[in-house]
């Protein structure tokens, strides 16, 4: 219409560019979000702050370390240690175990939650433990 009309004879090709640039821009979201969860990745920091402030407001859970985290498309995946009493039994851990994780899984209910304990002071810093 602007060609004929006007006599804007560049109407068609720019408008055709702009077309494609929207289409294009289309194109990369779609790709960008599937490609985010197709591949694993760490949750965001802020995630995982809140899965350390989930742990550690449990009164026997004294620490925890190496925690790992990972999102699989919809799925996620945590894993950490938590630090307890070295003088608690076996009985008692498991049980702060289970209630930490319950808490966790309250807060990502699709998530899949591996807890190891440990006695408080057993985990040594790699260039300690070496020596």
């Amino acid at each position: 219409m602007l060609a004929t009309r006007f006599g804007f004879t560049l109407a068609d090709p720019i408008v055709g560019l702009g077309v494609a640039a929207v289409l294009s821009a289309g194109a990369w979201h779609v790709f960008r979000q599937s490609y985010d969860q197709l591949m694993d990745h760490e949750l965001p920091e802020a995630e995982r702050d809140r899965i350390k402030a989930i742990a550690l407001s449990h009164k026997d859970v004294r620490n925890l370390h190496d925690l790992r985290t990972r999102a699989a498309g919809i799925a996620k995946f945590i894993q950490l240690h938590i630090e307890l009493d070295p003088a608690i039994n076996l009985m008692r851990a498991h049980e702060v175990s289970d209630a930490v994780e319950a808490s966790i899984l309250a807060a990502f209910p699709n998530a899949e939650v591996i807890i190891h304990e440990d006695p408080e002071g057993v985990e040594m810093p790699p260039a300690l433990a070496r020596s």
